[in-house]
Protein backbone atom coordinates (compact mmCIF):
# COMPACT_ATOMS: atom_id res chain seq x y z
CA UNK A 1 0.00 0.00 0.00
CA UNK A 2 0.98 3.53 -0.49
CA UNK A 3 2.14 5.67 2.40
CA UNK A 4 0.34 8.95 2.10
CA UNK A 5 1.39 11.62 4.55
CA UNK A 6 0.16 15.05 5.10
CA UNK A 7 2.89 17.68 5.43
CA UNK A 8 2.20 18.45 9.23
CA UNK A 9 5.57 20.39 10.97
CA UNK A 10 4.88 18.84 14.66
CA UNK A 11 3.97 14.71 12.91
CA UNK A 12 7.47 15.17 10.92
CA UNK A 13 9.52 17.27 14.13
CA UNK A 14 8.43 14.48 16.12
CA UNK A 15 9.69 11.27 13.87
CA UNK A 16 12.12 12.13 11.27
CA UNK A 17 15.44 12.85 11.25
CA UNK A 18 16.53 16.27 10.22
CA UNK A 19 18.14 15.49 6.53
CA UNK A 20 15.26 12.82 5.74
CA UNK A 21 12.86 16.35 6.60
CA UNK A 22 14.84 18.37 4.26
CA UNK A 23 15.03 16.10 1.89
CA UNK A 24 11.34 15.65 1.95
CA UNK A 25 10.20 18.85 1.34
CA UNK A 26 12.59 19.67 -0.93
CA UNK A 27 11.25 16.92 -3.97
CA UNK A 28 7.78 17.05 -2.33
CA UNK A 29 5.75 15.38 0.61
CA UNK A 30 4.78 12.62 -0.60
CA UNK A 31 7.76 9.96 -0.19
CA UNK A 32 6.53 7.40 -2.14
CA UNK A 33 6.30 9.69 -5.71
CA UNK A 34 10.62 10.34 -4.85
CA UNK A 35 13.46 7.76 -6.65
CA UNK A 36 16.69 8.12 -5.56
CA UNK A 37 19.51 7.52 -8.31
CA UNK A 38 22.25 4.59 -7.20
CA UNK A 39 24.54 5.11 -10.12
CA UNK A 40 25.78 7.59 -12.72
CA UNK A 41 23.82 5.83 -15.97
CA UNK A 42 20.78 7.76 -16.68
CA UNK A 43 18.89 5.88 -18.75
CA UNK A 44 19.06 3.20 -16.36
CA UNK A 45 18.20 5.28 -13.12
CA UNK A 46 15.01 7.52 -15.31
CA UNK A 47 14.01 3.57 -16.29
CA UNK A 48 13.93 1.81 -12.87
CA UNK A 49 12.05 5.28 -11.64
CA UNK A 50 9.29 4.63 -14.37
CA UNK A 51 9.31 0.57 -13.48
CA UNK A 52 8.35 1.78 -9.77
CA UNK A 53 6.03 3.98 -10.73
CA UNK A 54 7.59 6.97 -9.03
CA UNK A 55 8.02 10.82 -11.03
CA UNK A 56 10.40 12.30 -8.81
CA UNK A 57 13.98 11.05 -9.83
CA UNK A 58 16.68 12.53 -7.28
CA UNK A 59 20.36 12.78 -8.90
CA UNK A 60 23.18 12.86 -6.16
CA UNK A 61 26.21 14.36 -6.99
CA UNK A 62 28.12 13.68 -10.39
CA UNK A 63 28.29 13.18 -13.81
CA UNK A 64 25.77 11.02 -15.77
CA UNK A 65 26.05 9.60 -18.84
CA UNK A 66 23.84 8.14 -22.10
CA UNK A 67 24.77 6.68 -24.94
CA UNK A 68 22.62 8.16 -27.56
CA UNK A 69 22.88 11.93 -28.57
CA UNK A 70 19.27 12.68 -26.95
CA UNK A 71 17.72 11.42 -23.85
CA UNK A 72 13.73 11.57 -24.85
CA UNK A 73 11.10 12.65 -22.13
CA UNK A 74 7.92 11.75 -22.71
CA UNK A 75 5.92 11.88 -19.70
CA UNK A 76 5.44 14.24 -16.59
CA UNK A 77 8.88 13.94 -14.54
CA UNK A 78 10.65 16.52 -11.91
CA UNK A 79 14.43 15.80 -12.12
CA UNK A 80 16.42 17.14 -9.31
CA UNK A 81 20.35 17.56 -8.99
CA UNK A 82 22.30 18.72 -6.22
CA UNK A 83 23.16 22.42 -7.83
CA UNK A 84 25.03 22.94 -11.22
CA UNK A 85 28.48 22.89 -10.37
CA UNK A 86 27.85 19.08 -8.48
CA UNK A 87 25.32 17.17 -11.05
CA UNK A 88 25.89 17.00 -14.56
CA UNK A 89 24.32 15.89 -17.70
CA UNK A 90 26.95 14.88 -20.25
CA UNK A 91 24.23 14.47 -22.90
CA UNK A 92 21.08 16.69 -24.52
CA UNK A 93 17.89 16.32 -23.30
CA UNK A 94 14.40 16.17 -25.59
CA UNK A 95 11.18 16.44 -23.95
CA UNK A 96 8.56 15.15 -26.81
CA UNK A 97 5.57 14.75 -24.80
CA UNK A 98 2.12 16.30 -25.67
CA UNK A 99 0.42 19.04 -23.75
CA UNK A 100 -1.86 16.87 -22.10
CA UNK A 101 1.21 14.96 -20.71
CA UNK A 102 1.95 17.09 -18.12
CA UNK A 103 4.72 18.82 -16.93
CA UNK A 104 8.56 18.28 -17.46
CA UNK A 105 10.78 20.03 -14.16
CA UNK A 106 14.37 20.33 -14.19
CA UNK A 107 15.85 21.79 -11.49
CA UNK A 108 19.18 22.44 -10.13
CA UNK A 109 22.07 20.54 -12.12
CA UNK A 110 24.14 21.36 -15.65
CA UNK A 111 23.83 20.10 -19.25
CA UNK A 112 27.40 20.28 -21.12
CA UNK A 113 28.67 18.98 -24.31
CA UNK A 114 25.37 17.74 -25.84
CA UNK A 115 25.88 16.61 -29.31
CA UNK A 116 23.31 19.16 -31.05
CA UNK A 117 20.99 21.38 -28.91
CA UNK A 118 21.28 21.16 -24.82
CA UNK A 119 17.99 21.48 -24.27
CA UNK A 120 15.08 20.78 -26.82
CA UNK A 121 11.31 20.92 -25.87
CA UNK A 122 9.02 20.49 -29.12
CA UNK A 123 5.71 18.91 -29.65
CA UNK A 124 3.59 20.55 -26.39
CA UNK A 125 4.75 19.82 -23.11
CA UNK A 126 5.03 22.54 -20.86
CA UNK A 127 8.50 22.68 -19.37
CA UNK A 128 9.68 24.41 -16.55
CA UNK A 129 13.74 24.65 -15.68
CA UNK A 130 15.07 26.13 -12.27
CA UNK A 131 19.08 27.18 -11.40
CA UNK A 132 20.61 25.25 -14.58
CA UNK A 133 23.65 25.77 -16.38
CA UNK A 134 23.43 24.66 -20.38
CA UNK A 135 27.36 24.56 -21.23
CA UNK A 136 29.30 23.57 -24.45
CA UNK A 137 26.90 22.12 -26.70
CA UNK A 138 27.79 21.23 -29.80
CA UNK A 139 24.65 23.41 -31.42
CA UNK A 140 22.50 25.39 -29.25
CA UNK A 141 21.66 26.05 -25.89
CA UNK A 142 18.00 25.80 -25.28
CA UNK A 143 15.41 25.57 -27.58
CA UNK A 144 11.49 25.26 -27.80
CA UNK A 145 9.20 24.26 -31.20
CA UNK A 146 5.78 24.13 -30.27
CA UNK A 147 6.11 24.09 -26.29
CA UNK A 148 6.16 26.57 -23.03
CA UNK A 149 9.62 26.44 -21.91
CA UNK A 150 10.35 28.88 -18.30
CA UNK A 151 14.02 29.40 -17.32
CA UNK A 152 14.33 30.48 -13.95
CA UNK A 153 18.19 31.18 -13.33
CA UNK A 154 19.17 29.63 -16.73
CA UNK A 155 22.48 29.75 -17.39
CA UNK A 156 23.82 29.43 -20.74
CA UNK A 157 27.50 29.04 -21.95
CA UNK A 158 29.84 28.38 -24.76
CA UNK A 159 27.65 26.86 -27.37
CA UNK A 160 28.60 26.79 -30.31
CA UNK A 161 25.45 28.76 -32.22
CA UNK A 162 22.69 29.76 -30.72
CA UNK A 163 21.91 30.28 -26.64
CA UNK A 164 18.37 30.75 -26.27
CA UNK A 165 15.72 30.27 -29.02
CA UNK A 166 11.90 29.27 -29.81
CA UNK A 167 10.49 28.32 -33.31
CA UNK A 168 7.62 26.88 -34.79
CA UNK A 169 4.85 28.97 -32.31
CA UNK A 170 7.24 27.90 -29.27
CA UNK A 171 7.39 30.30 -26.21
CA UNK A 172 10.64 30.92 -23.66
CA UNK A 173 10.11 32.47 -21.06
CA UNK A 174 13.61 33.90 -18.83
CA UNK A 175 13.66 35.17 -15.37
Amino acid sequence: TLLRFQCSWSLIYSSLSFSFFSSFFQYGCDPATIYFASSTNFKKEHDQMIVEGKTRLVLPAGEYTYSGDYFPLKTSIMIYGQGHEKTTLAFSLRIKGKKSDGTVEISDLKIKEGKGTGLVADNGMDVVVRRCTIEKCGNNGVAAARAYLSCIDLRVVGCRMIGVFALSGGTIKMS
